[in-house]
């Protein structure tokens, strides 16, 4: 192995070895497995009354750092629970199996302890509402003063705000675990009573994203966000009226959103 970032595509392929010695003969080379969680670990096909220890390795430390640290042991085949936990991230596991005869080691196994970084269990949209009521510039539904809504807008009352998630952009990934840097699309709509009504609130919006937005932390639903910043990539964009005959007028501004859960 050339670094400790091994790809992916060598999930679960065996790399283990047996070295002989005196006194018996090799020990048989064991295949293991790691649950969903990255707690526990599983040994199979070793050879009777070995010692089978389980060691890992972080696969986000830097090139040329091979320190497998020991997480457990046992005799023979079975579970090992992996002491201390590990932190949240990604790891190589494997096996090494002793008897009187040697050792062999096991296949290796890529695994990930904790939720994927990027990982959202609101959408963008939802989030900046969240974030636009936070600093008072709308009500939370069913209030009727400015309600904010998300993904959807209903036809009443006349002066509303509506968030839709849009096109990302991206910034590449990190090389370690994958994770796509990148900032979310989010379109904040208005639709006011008025021409006026509208635009002007359209503008206060636009230039709130501009100016108060930095850092802000919101809670849904037992979740938190960090909302480090917002870009905003258009002006306040005029689309006329919601339906042909009606005097309502709708209004359009586009951001980037940075942001990540907590």
């Amino acid at each position: 192995m050339g670094n400790s970032t091994l790809p992916r595509t060598f999930f679960c392929r065996t790399f283990g070895n047996s070295t002989g010695g005196g006194g018996g003969s090799p020990p048989a080379q064991p295949t293991i497995s790691v649950n969903s969680a990255g707690t526990v670990v599983t040994i199979a096909g070793s050879t009777a009354g070995g010692t089978n220890t389980v060691e890992t390795l972080s696969a986000q430390t830097g090139l040329g750092s091979f320190t497998w640290t020991t997480d457990g042991s046992r005799a023979g085949d079975g579970a090992v629970t992996i002491t201390p936990a590990l932190a949240d991230g990604l790891y190589w596991v494997r096996v090494t199996s002793s008897t009187a005869g040697g050792s062999a080691v096991s296949n290796l196994v890529y695994f990930r302890v904790g939720t994927p970084s990027g990982t959202l269990a609101h959408s963008p949209a939802d989030i900046i509402r969240r974030v636009l009521i936070a600093l008072g510039h709308g009500v939370d539904p069913p209030g009727t003063v400015w309600p904010i809504y998300a993904g959807a807008e209903p036809d009443l009352p006349d002066n509303c705000i509506t968030c839709y998630d849009t096109e990302r952009r991206g910034h590449g990934r990190t090389q370690t675990d994958g994770e796509q840097q990148e900032h979310h699309g989010v379109q904040v709509r208005v639709r006011g009573a008025t021409h006026g009504v509208g635009y002007v609130k359209a503008r206060a919006l636009a230039l709130a994203l501009d100016q108060e937005v930095y850092q802000e932390s919101v809670t849904i639903a037992g979740t938190a966000y960090l909302v480090h910043a917002v870009s905003r990539t258009s002006g306040v964009l005029a689309l006329g009226t919601d339906t042909p005959t009606s005097k309502r007028r709708l209004f359009t501004v586009n951001v980037l959103v940075s942001l990540r859960s907590l």
